[in-house]
């Protein structure tokens, strides 16, 4: 889906709550540019679909690249230690066992995971996480009603673990982050820089009258905290819990419940501000600690330190179908448009060919006559030139025939001159070199004076004869013109 905007758009919904936060990429922190709430009681048909569509409006959220978060309480967490280090052997191994976590088949479960430790035995500490096909199709399926396409699906743990991991110090602490929830709770622990325990309670209790004496949000929150780390304190390896608490929360402040759960739980409670030190700018513009969305701004940006994606392989695949499909288009659409370039290109070479070729016709009408006067003028002179130059006259041939004649040995006895065909000169010898010798002298005289006449002068015949008791050689020698 294209997009106008180069914002960042972090989205939880449920029928009690809708939280927003826009963030723009920034390779420093989290930059936030907008937070909005805003509360209500959504639980008829259908009332939901509106008031995500009015607040997807008012927030112009269609525009930016958009990330939503699923609720903990909706899914089903483990972490696990696994015989494997390798991604795809461990991927193998949770669909192999994911029957055993939850009462559903396999192709009814969207399951991700992320490996929290590499241990020294070459075993992995692995978050598996397992959701309900329905679950995140009908967040799906809300999503686009009002106009909207994920690029991932969170998980509000990750995202919680992942800002806790990536703000406290110092990092050797054990510590427990606590998110209060329009629809629920969760808590994580933190060890040593790794999540090591993930809870998640549904509740529909305003979080905000906690603080309040005999309250029962009061008597909810002290009983699912102390739960959630005797839990944590159950499963740990040591057996011991948890050193401090901190709070957060998308819509109310916790500062006054920090002080309560402190006296409830007998821990070291706060409000997690130091999660404020990950925000660049915008920290004005949050009244609370949307410690979830915090740590979805990281996994937007892929700097979250865990990395859990439940948007279905087929909406995957098929964005990746849709995106191939756009890129084959939009090079059939080059070519296309590279065929009509060449196309015109090409009709306009031809018409600048063919107006130039008229052009020069034109110009042949008007030049031709002048050049045919001129070319049968040139013919003419150039007979007039011959008729009036000595060379190649008949003279001018016998003088240069006897100038390079043998000066004894050798006679002409007859010589004939055609003016269209050539001279052919008869004589005697003593000796049949003397002949060659004079046809080389002849040859000689074409490069020596420029007298083409004599280029091709050829012996027709040498005839052995005997006069007064003497041998002489007969001979003919043809020299013919070379053709005009």
């Amino acid at each position: 889906m294209s997009r106008k905007s180069n914002h960042i758009s972090l989205l939880q919904f449920d029928i009690h709550m809708l939280s927003h936060m826009r963030i723009e990429r920034s390779s420093k922190g989290i930059a936030v540019l907008s937070y909005a709430t805003e509360a209500g009681s959504w639980e008829d048909e259908g009332a939901l679909d509106t008031a995500l569509k009015s607040f997807v409006e008012r927030n112009n959220l269609v525009e930016d690249e958009l990330y939503s978060i699923l609720p903990r309480h909706e899914l089903t967490l483990r972490i696990l230690t696994l015989p494997s280090q390798d991604d795809q052997e461990i991927a193998g191994m949770i669909h192999l066992s994911a029957e055993e976590y939850v009462p559903f088949p396999l192709d009814e479960l969207i399951i991700d995971h992320a490996i929290l430790e590499k241990m020294p035995t070459g075993e992995s500490r692995v978050l598996i996480t397992l959701a309900h096909r329905d679950v995140v199709e009908a967040h799906i399926s809300l999503l686009r009603k009002s106009g909207l396409e994920p690029e991932k699906i969170l998980l509000s743990s990750a995202c919680l673990a992942s800002i806790g991991i990536a703000a406290y110090e110092p990092r050797d602490e054990r510590y427990a982050l606590l998110n209060l929830g329009a629809s629920g709770l969760e808590m994580v622990v933190i060890d040593n820089g790794r999540l090591h325990f993930s809870r998640g309670v549904a509740s529909t209790q305003d979080w905000r009258r906690a603080e309040e004496e005999n309250s029962d949000e009061r008597e909810e929150l002290a009983l699912e905290v102390r739960n959630s780390l005797a839990a944590y304190r159950r499963d740990s390896e040591d057996g011991l819990g948890v050193d401090k608490l901190f709070l957060g929360s998308e819509y109310a402040i916790v500062t006054k419940t920090s002080e309560v759960l402190e006296t409830e739980t007998a821990k070291d409670c706060a409000p997690a501000e130091f999660v404020r030190k990950l925000v660049v700018s915008g920290n004005e513009k949050m009244a609370t600690l949307p410690l979830v969305m915090l740590g979805a701004a990281l996994a937007a940006q892929d700097r979250g330190a865990i990395r859990i994606n439940l948007l279905p392989d087929s909406v995957i695949q098929g964005r990746a179908l849709e995106t191939t499909k756009h890129t084959v288009y939009i090079a059939a659409a080059m070519v296309v448009a590279v065929v009509i370039a060449l196309g015109i290109l090409y009709t306009q070479a031809i018409l600048q060919r063919t107006a130039m070729i008229r052009q020069l016709e034109d110009q042949i009408a008007v030049i031709q006559p002048g050049a045919l006067g001129v070319q049968a003028m040139r013919q003419q002179l150039d007979i007039l030139d011959r008729q009036v130059q000595q060379e190649g006259s008949v003279l001018e041939i016998l003088a240069s025939m006897s100038r390079v004649a043998p000066e004894d040995d050798m006679n002409f006895t007859r010589m004939t001159y055609n003016r269209n065909t050539g001279v052919n000169v008869w004589g005697r010898a003593k000796r049949i070199d003397d002949i060659h010798r004079f046809l080389d002298r002849l040859r000689a005289l074409d490069a020596e004076r420029n007298i083409a006449l004599f280029s091709q002068a050829r012996s027709l015949y040498e005839q052995r004869d005997v006069e007064r008791n003497e041998v002489v050689f007969l001979y003919q020698i043809s020299i013919p013109f070379p053709g005009e």
